[in-house]
């Protein structure tokens, strides 16, 4: 048992082409278990939690706290720099925001390929957002 009363859980990521090769999941199985990790209760596999995914999403839509974005990285890198932030070669590509309060004319989920994004309160100020890990005691 891990230290501290928790419990180690392993969800495989198997909803990507080279992922769905049975050979390649026991594998990785094989390998953490070989390293003496084993999981305190069965695999998780995403492919077979879709249904829950969708039901989590369609909560936060119904609560407006999540909304469609279309934008491409080609997008949000036009966005970014009409509004004079330049990005540093390799640095993060920050989303500014522009499909928060909808998306362009005529644009819908359905007839787009949208992402959904979590809606989060506005900053107060230029701060930003810092969360606390209250077990490892720093953010």
């Amino acid at each position: 048992m891990p230290a501290h009363g928790g419990q180690w859980l392993v969800r495989l990521e198997d909803v990507t082409r080279p992922a769905l090769l049975p050979c390649a999941t026991e594998r990785i199985l094989q390998q953490l278990a070989a390293c003496g990790l084993v999981p305190d209760e069965p695999v998780l596999r995403q492919s077979t939690r879709t249904s829950l995914y969708q039901h989590a999403l369609d909560e936060l839509i119904a609560a407006d706290l999540a909304y469609p974005c279309c934008c491409s990285r080609k997008d949000i890198a036009a966005a970014l720099q009409q509004q004079g932030l330049e990005r540093q070669r390799h640095a993060e590509l920050v989303y500014p925001g522009t499909c928060r309060l909808g998306l362009p004319a005529g644009g819908t989920p359905e007839n787009m390929v949208c992402a959904w994004r979590l809606r989060i309160q506005p900053l107060v100020s230029n701060q930003p957002i810092a969360l606390v890990d209250t077990t490892q005691r720093h953010s």
